[in-house]
């Protein structure tokens, strides 16, 4: 089921520059052919709020409609919540001020594109009953009907996630799962030293791409 498309009438649809922030496509190595079928798109003001085209693909067919970014982060913050030990990908950052400016709104239908499609590889999380709100509201309010979900314990996440793993820890020699820990140990201290770096690297290389494009408007 597709859910309707809505009228469009009243938007306003900002237009983003393919040379400077490209979607992905065949020539994109790091896409497979499945995750190409998760597009975010032809962001459009909305009676004051931004709504991104959407589009994606499960196990009922494809699937489109207008989200909101509220929304994306919204699923994020569940998927995190409710899916402990999945890499679930990140989402842009929220911002208040200047968040409808053309250059951020390249950046973030560019990376909101990305996290659908990094989500895509687990297609357990696209046929879970968390993005299926997002994906197939079917009229519902997205944001409340997440977050009304009811809670799972521990237990219930653990099994779920020993169910599409295939992976039981009872089954894993002794000290093959202490190598492992330790493997994990130095992989959490990793990531505490170069996450500062790779911060700065973003903010570097996000605040290169606005300067370039400013150059190419000035100069067209």
């Amino acid at each position: 089921m597709v859910e309707a498309s809505e009228d469009t009438s009243n938007r306003d649809t900002i237009q983003i520059d393919p040379a400077m922030y490209p979607m992905a496509g065949d020539d994109d190595i790091l896409t497979s052919e499945y995750e190409h079928n998760f597009t975010v798109s032809n962001p459009q003001d909305n009676g004051g709020h931004i709504v991104y085209q959407t589009t994606g693909i499960d196990s009922q067919g494809q699937w489109d409609g207008k989200r909101r970014f509220s929304e994306f982060h919204t699923l994020h913050e569940i998927l995190m919540a409710r899916w402990p030990g999945i890499p679930i990908p990140f989402v842009p950052e929220k911002k208040a001020i200047g968040n409808k400016d053309l250059a951020f709104l390249q950046d973030r239908t560019f990376y909101l594109q990305r996290f659908l499609q990094k989500l895509a590889r687990f297609k357990f999380i696209i046929e879970s009953q968390e993005f299926m709100l997002f994906s197939r509201p079917q009229g519902l309010n997205i944001e409340k009907s997440l977050k009304g979900l009811m809670p799972l314990s521990t237990q219930a996440k653990y099994d779920r996630l020993k169910e599409v793993t295939n992976v039981d820890e009872t089954d894993m020699d002794p000290v093959q799962k202490g190598l492992y820990k330790n493997r994990i140990q130095e992989f959490q201290f990793f990531v505490k030293r170069v996450e500062p770096i790779l911060r700065d690297k973003k903010f570097g290389f996000a605040h290169m791409m606005r300067s370039k494009q400013a150059v190419n408007y000035s100069y067209p």
